[in-house]
């Protein structure tokens, strides 16, 4: 077993040429794939903060009109509708919270006081105590408000302070600060930065005993959303609706939906980059190994022999294409998450490292190696001594290999028929991109077949240009199909890669322009505090 591993390290050290450019393709493979999969998932984390900062963590809502309330029993109906993770009441309320300095006037702002179950209100509103305590978990607690750090330090607030909040039933009610938090939300009570007390302090101030003004609800992972939906409105009564989030709205949806596709057309074209590139270096260093191979069979070298001997090298490259690959992908990674954040005109979170990424440029390394390996190997394997000596072998004059312009045509018209239906709207539309990729790859396939008439069409501008040198170069390419099928395939797929990715880059900026332009409407907004998210409006000034 030592004896093959030394024959594919001599041959790596004798000529350092050969393996550096096979090393440089695996790397380069690796290295794209890592990049682009890191950076999709930095792209997609990005999007899924903005989207749950706007929409929060609900995936539905139960309400009612504006300006109405329902009775809170209505939940434990909704609680039990299968696939209902949590329902957390909530009732809001413009009110004027009045601060009061030693030596100095009363100063009251315009805020939102939103009433929540401290038990369960986190499971759906994100945010932290940074200072003090959370709102209590018995409702028999004393208890007191929860404001914004940042609103708190603005206005020079502190735990403990006394305040009071003004309410129509009661007028102003005497309270304190018990806690300051940060929100990572703004879906909370879609007002900016509100208040929170407890539902039943709410309640209770504005004689509102057993009411609220809406439910947020967090379906189980994984089901599906609309289902539970329906099954929720079944169970509520007149008046009273189910829909999702105001804030998670198609436009939002599809923004999201075509970043994904966008990302995803990025991994499909780095990975089918990878392959040809890879594939393609290794059977031109095959093919320059003829004489070698032909020589080794020659003095006894078994076919098994030769082919173990390849599979070493390719692994032997894998692994440490793979690795460095693995490393040029995390610096690349950051540099494309630069420019992806410069292109929508934002800043997106720092590059997250997790297994994934080094998994998928594992596979592609190691595996691409050996798969690709596994057609110079066979064509070594079966090179006689007489075949080896010659410059050319009789079967890249002769023809195309039946099997691969089957494949080909077979993976053009499955793939066209999922284009077909995705179009149609019976899939999803993101088994497009992949569809799309793989009918790429069968173009290739079949590029055999249409490489004589291609050369005739470009001899017929280089006739006369270059009509002698033009020649040889046809000649040349057909008489070498397969490394030259390779080759125009690489090329091919690299600048359908360079426009799909283009064009995918610009839509996703485009779509999201459109998103911001059509969510904000207003150049400049003039307000007493944050509008409400999911309604557009706004306490009076």
């Amino acid at each position: 077993m030592m004896l093959y591993w030394r024959f594919a390290w001599r041959e790596l050290r004798q000529r350092p040429s050969r393996p550096i450019l096979t090393l440089l393709s695996i790397v380069i493979g690796v290295g794209a794939v890592v990049a682009v999969t890191i950076s999709a998932g930095t792209t997609h984390r990005a999007f899924d903060q903005i989207f749950k900062t706007v929409a929060g963590r609900a995936q539905l809502e139960v309400s009612v009109p504006i300006g109405t309330s329902f009775d809170e029993k209505v939940l434990a109906k909704v609680r039990d509708v299968p696939g209902v993770q949590t329902a957390v009441p909530i009732m809001q309320r413009w009110t004027k919270l009045e601060v009061r300095h030693e030596g100095s006037k009363p100063k009251r702002y315009t805020i939102t006081a939103i009433g929540v179950d401290p038990a369960i209100d986190r499971k759906v509103h994100d945010y932290e105590i940074t200072a003090g305590e959370p709102l209590p978990t018995d409702p028999k607690a004393e208890s007191g408000v929860l404001l914004d750090s940042n609103f708190a330090k603005n206005q020079k607030i502190e735990v403990g302070d006394p305040v009071s909040f003004s309410t129509r039933q009661s007028g102003f009610v005497e309270t304190h600060v018990i806690g300051l938090y940060k929100s990572n939300d703004v879906a909370s009570g879609g007002a900016g930065s509100p208040m929170y007390l407890p539902l039943i302090a709410v309640q209770d101030s504005w004689d509102s005993l057993g009411l609220i003004d809406k439910a947020q609800i967090a379906t189980v992972p994984g089901t599906d959303d609309k289902a539970v939906q329906k099954a929720i409105a079944a169970v509520l009564p007149n008046g009273v609706s189910v829909q999702p989030p105001p804030t998670h709205s198609a436009m939002a949806e599809e923004t999201s939906l075509s970043t994904q596709q966008g990302m995803s057309m990025a991994q499909g074209f780095s990975l089918l980059v990878a392959v040809f590139i890879i594939t393609n270096t290794f059977l031109i260093n095959v093919t320059q190994r003829r004489r070698q191979i032909g020589i080794m069979r020659a003095i006894g070298a078994t076919r098994a022999q030769i082919s173990e001997m390849m599979y070493r090298e390719a692994l032997l490259m894998g692994i440490v294409g793979t690795v460095l690959g693995s490393l040029l992908g995390i610096a690349a990674a950051h540099f494309l998450t630069v420019a992806m954040g410069t292109l929508y005109e934002t800043e997106l979170p720092p590059v997250k490292l997790s297994f994934y990424p080094f998994l998928i440029g594992a596979a592609c390394g190691l595996g691409i190696s050996l798969v690709a390996a596994i057609l110079p190997s066979r064509k070594a394997s079966h090179l006689s001594p007489l075949e080896a000596m010659r410059d050319v072998l009789p079967e890249e004059i002769e023809g195309v290999q039946w099997w691969l312009t089957a494949s080909g045509v077979t993976i053009i018209a499955i793939c066209s028929v999922l284009v077909a239906l995705s179009i149609a709207g019976y899939i999803s539309m993101i088994h497009t991109v992949w569809a799309t990729i793989l009918m790429l790859a069968g173009c290739v396939l079949l590029m055999p077949i249409a490489l004589k008439p291609m050369c005739k069409f470009a001899m017929f501008f280089l006739r006369r240009i270059l009509p002698v040198e033009g020649k040889l170069a046809q000649l040349q390419l057909l008489r070498h199909r397969s490394r030259t099928t390779l080759t125009v395939g690489v090329v091919f797929i690299a600048a359908a890669t360079g426009i799909g990715l283009a064009n995918s880059v610009i839509d996703n900026v485009n779509d999201v322009r459109s998103w911001y332009h059509k969510a904000i409407v207003a150049d400049y907004i003039l307000r007493a505090s944050e509008p409400n998210m999911a309604t557009g409006t706004s306490p009076d000034l």
